[in-house]
Parts: C-alpha cells; structure tokens; sequence
C-alpha cells in the first residue's frame, strides 16, 4: 500500500490539485491547516483579531470567560443601555463573524471540488488549529477528527487541533481541542478515543512530546497523550505538523513518527515567504513500514528530496537532491532563493484582470472591432448622468454576426429593488430614458443587448456599510475587471471609494475569485454549463449573466476544438 501524506496546506488548494494529479497512492491524507486565514484578506483578519481581543477582556472582567465568545457579544448587544462604541464593536464583530464562516465553508467547498474532480478513492482531511470543524463543511465525508476510517487492512483515526487560540478564527467554529492535560481515559479526548479504535495510524496536528514538537522558547510543546498512547499500543504510524521547522522521521518503540514540514507557504519572521511544498510517500508491505520518501512539489513537478528505506531492523537515509534537503535543514527558500518576500504584489493574485485572460484564447475575446466603433459613436454623446461598460456579446465572432453586451451605470435609487431588466422598463424612468439615448446613439449600426444595470448609489452603501455579500457590487467590480468604460466620470467617485478601501475590496474580489477557481479546475473535466454552474451553486454563489453567457460560450468553443 502506498500513502501520502501532507500537512499544513495553508491555503494551497491548486497545489493540492497538482499533488492530485501528478501522483498515485491508495491513501492521501491531508492534514492540518487547510485554510490560512478566515477571510480572503490579512487586513481583514488582523481587524477582526483586533475586535477578538477588544471582547476578550471585556468578558474576562465581567467574569464569563467560559462563554463563547460570540454569545457573549449577542448578549452585550441585547443591552439596550450599552454604549454607542461598544455597541458599534459588537455589531461589527457579529458581521464579521458570519463573514468568516462564509468564507471558510467556501474554501472547504473549493478544496472538495478540486478533490472530487481530481481523484476518487480514500481521501481524507484533518483540521488544524485554523481550521473550522469540518463536520459543517463540503469535506464532512472526509473528515479524520475523532473518525476512524478503513483503508484496505489499515485502520486510520485521527485528531485534530491544537493547543491554544488562533487568532483571527471565530471561537464559536474553532475545533475544540481537549487532548493537553492528562493521559488517562477519563480526562483525555485523544487518548479515549484512540484506545477505543486502536487505529494503524493515527493522524495529529499536534505533534507527540518530545517528537518533533520543539517550540522556542517554551521547549517541548507536544501532547503527552498522544506519546503515552503509540507507547502502549501497537501504531504503525504517527502522522503529524504544526510547527513547520521540526520536520522529520524518527522511529520509536515500533512506531514512525512523521512530520513533512509545510505544503503551503507560509510568513516567517521579517515578512520572509517560505515556499514550502513538502510531502511525504509511504510504503506498506506486509504491516510494516518499507520505504519513506520526502518529496516536493514544484510548480507541478515532484522532485525527490530525501528517501529512508529499511534494511533488517535499521533504516537507511539517502540524500537525492543535496540543494533541496540543504535548503530545508537551514530553513531557506531553494526554488525562490532565500531573499523572497511577501509583498502588496503576492496579496494581490487573486486581481480579476489575470482571471479573464482565459477568454482571449477563444473566439469570445477577439470580438474588439464592434466595441472600438461603439465606442467612438458613444463618446461625447452619453448625457452626464450615464456610463456603460461595453464587451463583446453572443455572436459568433463572424463578420456581420458581431454583437454588443451593454451594462448601464446609473444613479436611480431603484435598481436593487428591481430583480430584471424586463421590469426595469416599467419602473424606473432612467433606465427607460437611457435605453432611448442609446438606441438613438447607435441606431442600426451596431446590434447591442442592454445585460445589466447597476444602480451606483447601491454600490456606495455597500462600501460604506462593507456589506461584502452585495451582489451588486460585485457585479460592478467583475464588469470594471473586463469591461471598456465610456462616460467615467460617473463611476469615477465609486472606483475612487472602493480603492480608498482597499481591505473590502480584496475581501468582495475573494468571493468573485471563487467562482473563477471552480471554472479553472473543472473546465478540465466537463464541457457542460449545467455542470460548472451546479458547483458554483452549492458553493452558493450567483454570477452575473453576462459572465454566465460567455463562460457558456467558451465552454461550448472549447468543446468544438
């Protein structure tokens, strides 16, 4: 049998994808540290810490510290005589509270879609100390937590969390971790739990004591639980991460401690980027551990790093790639060099203009003649209060068969009460006296579709009150990513709003980067429509129809090639 194993993803779903792809084993588990953070952005986790530690201590001082956190600020909110600052606190941290567990149980659903797309067979998940209990998540069929799963003649259970808070991760969704104090049956969640499935290999996040778990300046951080248990019984193997830099094998008492360092990159002190990419491929023979090879992942390919295989009752370590095992024992950066930095550039891979590139390689992008004309007829003819956005339409890209999609900008205070278009003409006079401008402007000369409307007034309030879930506004942003703007002076304030916040526009252009994702990994794998938009509606996202219909039309060209 053949295993890999891979912890703290961090939020490295395409590599996990890659990982997916490139290899075969009959069990992958993927442990600890899934996600990174609760939001799409660092800004908007390091405010909602902020918010975390401001309530802390007002719960401390009223001496409820065994209330979770996020019920004990409903009930502060109940009061009606709470101050406006803390009043004002509360309903902010509550929003985001529920804007995390959006984001989280998106993610989840990303990293399931990548998963079931990419591979079938025993795949499993373990939660870190970021992570949210995956029971409520797309990967509750996956999940190890207290779970004992079979795997041909293995048995493997596992635990997951960790000791201590993270911070930026809502209390309430936090995976509780009862597995520090006390080794015995009665006070410890792991060591019950284990004893009753008595499991091949047991999975972690939290490393053993005195195995892999040294912590400066604290020493050894491990669970004692977890080194009492593999010492009493019988473990094959003992799988687990957390603390990035003690990565290693070791063999104990008949039991193969194993910590592959970190799959995902992560920030380390003075805001240095580790690359990371780090897994570790198991073979079983007979009930015994046969061969361990460390490997890396990069851009892709896999490359060798160390391999340990067993001869009689010793193992013998070969070096396959001395650069790579040198570079991970000093703790630098191989592929990268040890200079890489994160920076405003690396936040920002998620910029919708590189999420578009996929249509100009179709028929769809090559379109341009019909929207430089209309263009020209339009410029100087738009009254003050009108912008629109122009993109190719739904014609074949023939001459003579080239239309245009047209999304209006207008001020009018009624659009996000109005569900379509169609009642658009009877309710609201601008739009109606906009669609006339229009017709009269381009006449016969160019064949249009009026797509969309977008009230700027809503997407005004929506930046001010961070309503991050406005489908308007993202709609507005994902138009502006592709679209050729004439008469900006109108939207002008609006785009000058969203980049004075640039905190909430990351967070709305994470939810929009979502359903691009899903549509990179399954364009792979499915030429139909109905099947790409199924999954983005079980990641409980709606596109705009103007994207909808070009995302059809390209799926349905590149069926034709």
């Amino acid at each position: 049998m053949r295993l890999i194993y891979v912890a703290d993803v961090h939020g490295a779903f395409e590599r996990v994808r890659q990982l997916l792809y490139e290899t075969e084993a009959d069990v992958y588990i993927i442990a600890g540290d899934l996600v990174d953070i609760s939001f799409h952005t660092g800004m908007t986790a390091c405010r909602y810490h902020d918010l975390q530690t401001y309530f802390h201590g007002i719960r401390r001082g009223k001496g409820k510290a065994a209330m979770v956190l996020e019920d004990f600020v409903d009930e502060l909110l109940e009061d009606p005589q709470l101050p406006g600052e803390m009043m004002e606190k509360g309903t902010r941290y509550r929003r985001e509270t529920l804007h995390a567990r959006r984001v989280l149980r998106q993610n989840y659903r990303l990293l399931e879609n990548m998963i079931s797309l990419e591979r079938q067979g025993h795949i499993f998940c373990l939660p870190g100390n970021h992570d949210m209990d995956l029971r409520h998540t797309a990967l509750r069929n996956r999940d190890l937590h207290l779970s004992c799963r079979e795997a041909g003649p293995l048995r493997i259970a596992g635990y997951g969390g960790a000791s201590g808070q993270t911070p930026g991760i809502p209390e309430r969704y936090v995976v509780p971790y009862r597995a520090g104090a006390g080794i015995n049956e009665e006070t410890n969640e792991m060591y019950r739990f284990f004893k009753e499935t008595r499991p091949h290999i047991v999975v972690s996040h939290q490393p053993a004591y005195g195995i892999h778990d040294f912590a400066s300046p604290m020493g050894e951080t491990g669970s004692i639980a977890l080194r009492k248990y593999c010492e009493k019984y019988s473990v094959l193997l003992c799988l687990t991460g957390h603390l990035h830099d003690q990565w290693g094998m070791e063999e104990e008492d008949g039991t193969v401690y194993l910590n592959p360092s970190h799959f995902g990159k992560i920030m380390l002190s003075g805001g240095r980027l580790a690359e990371g990419g780090f897994f570790y491929e198991v073979e079983v023979e007979n009930g015994r551990v046969k061969r361990i090879t460390h490997r890396k992942l990069v851009q892709g390919a896999i490359h060798d790093v160390v391999v340990h295989d067993r001869e009689d009752q010793r193992w013998e370590q070969t070096i396959v790639h001395r650069g790579r095992f040198e570079a991970l024992l000093t703790g630098r950066n191989y592929e990268s060099g040890t200079e890489r930095k994160s920076s405003v550039s690396d936040d920002s891979e998620t910029d919708l203009h590189r999420l578009y590139e996929l249509f100009q390689r179709s028929r769809i992008g090559e379109t341009t003649a019909t929207i430089e004309s209309s263009v020209r007829l339009l410029e100087g003819e738009l009254p003050h209060n009108l912008a629109v956005d122009l993109m190719s339409g739904s014609g074949n890209g023939e001459k003579g068969d080239e239309r245009l999609d047209i999304v209006l900008y207008l001020r009018c205070g009624c659009a996000d009460h109005i569900p379509c278009l169609s009642e658009k003409e009877a309710a609201c006079p601008l739009y109606c006296q906009a669609r006339e401008k229009i017709e009269e402007i381009l006449g016969e000369k160019v064949t249009f579709d009026i797509v969309d409307c977008i009230d700027l007034d809503r997407v005004e309030r929506s930046i001010r009150d961070q309503d991050y879930e406005c489908q308007i506004t993202q709609r507005f942003i994902s138009y502006r990513s592709m679209c050729r703007i004439v008469n900006e002076p109108l939207i002008a304030p609006v785009e000058n709003l969203l980049a004075a916040n640039e905190e909430y526009r990351r967070e709305v252009e994470g939810n929009i980067a979502s359903y691009f994702s899903v549509l990179m990994n399954t364009i792979r794998h499915v030429r139909s429509f109905q099947t790409y938009e199924s999954r983005l509606k079980a990641l409980g996202m709606t596109i705009p129809e103007p994207i909808s219909r070009k995302l059809r039309a390209y799926l349905a060209d590149e069926s034709r090639e």
